[in-house]
């Protein structure tokens, strides 16, 4: 599909937790993460993403369960952080899952992982996993559309309620059906982030149909 990337390789299952879990074979996807993005703008402009993953009830009691090496019934900061540690590797190969292009232009955007993933236990609420991208140079126009996938399914990542907030900035979700590997077409959100300048935001509503819509591609 011209214009975004997909996840180099492939995640078997149990891959994105280290296989420290064992879903049953038949079921898809296997985790279900909620994510936020966090924009990060400095003077030139939209330079990249903080991003917090948001792990599944049932996966972050099994994490729980595995990553426990002292089984003492809780994560601690050296599990965690072990845990944490051997999933950066494993994500690094997919690219995170994400997908990054700016409003009217082509090219993928690139970028890097500049701050390794790191675990939270928060009780209440799951397993919280972080990482921070930074752009190879900041978003010309400060719009940029982001997509997180895994296409063989096996991860479902939909986004939060709400982007974190950044002053100036705002964001948009628009959807789309794409082909997954081995499971059909699947409803895939697309957020769409604008950090312009102060003095020279454009509507979102003119960004909802650029030249060429790549919503309404399908990955192939």
């Amino acid at each position: 599909m011209t214009g975004w990337t997909r996840p180099r390789g492939l995640v078997t299952r149990g891959a994105m937790l280290l296989a420290l879990c064992a879903p049953p074979a038949h079921a898809h996807p296997h985790f279900h993460f909620t994510y936020q993005f966090e924009p990060v703008v400095q003077a030139e402009g939209l330079s990249g993403l903080r991003v917090v993953w948001w792990v599944d009830a049932l996966a972050s009691a099994q994490i729980r369960q595995a990553a426990d090496v002292n089984r003492d019934g809780q994560l601690d900061a050296t599990e965690l952080a072990a845990f944490a540690r051997g999933n950066d590797r494993l994500m690094r190969m997919q690219r995170y899952f994400i997908s990054a292009l700016p409003v009217g232009v082509t090219a993928p955007l690139e970028f890097e992982v500049a701050a390794a993933l790191s675990a939270e236990d928060h009780t209440e609420r799951g397993i919280r996993l972080s990482f921070e991208l930074r752009f190879a140079a900041p978003v010309q126009g400060g719009a940029v559309r982001l997509r997180m996938f895994d296409p063989t399914w096996n991860v479902a990542l939909t986004p939060h309620a709400t982007v974190l907030p950044q002053p100036g900035c705002r964001s948009l979700r628009q959807d789309a059906t794409l082909a997954t590997v081995g499971w059909g077409e699947q409803l895939v959100a697309t957020m769409l982030i604008e950090c312009p300048p102060a003095n020279s935001i454009r509507p979102l509503a003119q960004l909802r149909n650029p030249s060429r819509t790549h919503d309404q591609e399908t990955q192939k």
